[in-house]
């Protein structure tokens, strides 16, 4: 199978689709596009990123809570044949659905539509659970109740991890522009080492990373790509360290969070969660369904499955017995589940933001000694001393 990119003249001008197929005359069937109207045809050998081309964008929240509280009200009011119009409508949509043609089709549920155009897993389950259960506006309803809180928790915790990411962004180009800009004293001090002064170890460390940033900062760059592509790796296992707890912490809140909501939307379906593994997966990451699906197949209960290595103990605690309950029952605790949850979120997002202003000052004051002691006391002891 090949991947198609094809460029051609619409009302709005010049545009272009990708599209796989076997063949050019399928890609243009599967584009929907006259000949008349095309301008170019490429073909591309298939591979995993074309694979996954335009499949890893999500629409943004608020283009989530937009479409669905537009969505409640054509499903309401009996119009759910507008809905790709209304697709169409959003420009974040639009742009996705060029890509992913198949949510434009007639002949699927808004569920399978969403899902090809990216929506969280969590909101997806929600809406196919409403489907299956005849209760759609109100799926659409909860789906929305939802994301309005995700999204205000999480616009209350960027603001306190921008002023984090800002700190620390400022202390590192400090420290590793600062001996870049003061080159001619430290030159200063380098020349008059073996005359007059012994350098001390800041200013030796000073020296070293102007040479670093000045003559290697390629490898400086590769060092740190490569540090955070192995932290991201290794997250479980860095989690359990006091420096990264915080962020470990909040990672399973989130996690707990979204599995509550796709655990729900299919107990209430009827749907058993172990028939569900790919939007479990989606929902809470590849390891951690793997570590529920494996439990479930030994035959543990799915609450038994639940481990605090990959969920919070505010769930893995309390979850017991949730499986015998009544579906109204069930549903009821899992607000209660969920409204602590999103207040541990908070917390933990504070906790993180601490972590990140300590790390910020942390490096702050390191520059800072460094240059009194690498730099500003050698000078002024060598001024003295000529003096």
């Amino acid at each position: 199978m090949a991947v198609w990119a094809i460029q051609y003249w619409s009302d709005a001008g010049l545009v272009g689709k990708v599209v796989p197929a076997d063949s050019k005359s399928a890609a243009l069937a599967l584009a929907g596009v006259p000949a008349s109207r095309v301008v170019k045809v490429t073909r591309r050998l298939w591979s995993a990123t074309d694979a996954f081309a335009g499949l890893s964008s999500a629409p943004s929240p608020k283009t989530q809570v937009l479409f669905l509280s537009r969505a409640l009200a054509l499903f309401a009011g009996g119009a759910s044949a507008k809905v790709n119009d209304l697709i169409t409508s959003l420009p974040e949509l639009e742009r996705l659905s060029r890509k992913r043609l198949e949510a434009l089709r007639d002949d699927i549920e808004l569920s399978t539509k969403l899902r090809h155009l990216g929506f969280d897993a969590e909101i997806v389950a929600m809406i196919e659970s409403g489907e299956k259960t005849g209760r759609l506006p109100r799926a659409i309803e909860t789906s929305l109740t939802y994301l309005k809180k995700n999204l205000e928790v999480a616009q209350k915790s960027s603001k306190q991890f921008v002023f984090g990411a800002l700190l620390i962004g400022i202390s590192l180009a400090l420290f590793l522009t600062l001996p870049l800009l003061l080159a001619e004293p430290m030159d200063m001090l380098r020349n008059l080492s073996d005359v007059r002064i012994n350098l001390t170890a800041a200013t030796y460390v000073l020296l070293f990373v102007r040479s670093a940033v000045a003559d290697y900062w390629w490898l400086l760059v590769g060092a740190v790509s490569a540090a955070t592509a192995l932290a991201w790796k290794f997250r479980y296992q860095l989690s359990s360290l006091s420096l990264f707890r915080a962020f470990g912490a909040l990672e399973r809140t989130r996690r707990s969070i979204r599995f509550l909501i796709v655990w729900r939307a299919f107990r209430v379906a009827s749907v058993p969660l172990e028939e569900q593994t790919t939007m479990l997966s989606a929902a809470i990451g590849a390891r951690a369904a793997a570590h529920v699906a494996a439990g479930l197949k030994r035959g543990e209960a799915l609450t038994d499955t639940l481990d605090q290595r990959f969920f919070s103990p505010t769930l893995a605690l309390t979850a017991a017995g949730l499986s015998q309950v009544s579906v109204g029952t069930f549903s009821k605790i899992v607000d209660m589940l969920l409204a602590s949850l999103h207040e541990e979120r908070q917390l933990s997002a504070s906790r993180v933001a601490a972590a990140m202003y300590a790390c910020g000052a942390t490096l702050a004051m390191a520059t800072v000694a460094l240059l009194a002691f690498g730099l500003i006391f050698p000078i002024m002891s060598t001024s003295a001393g000529v003096s």
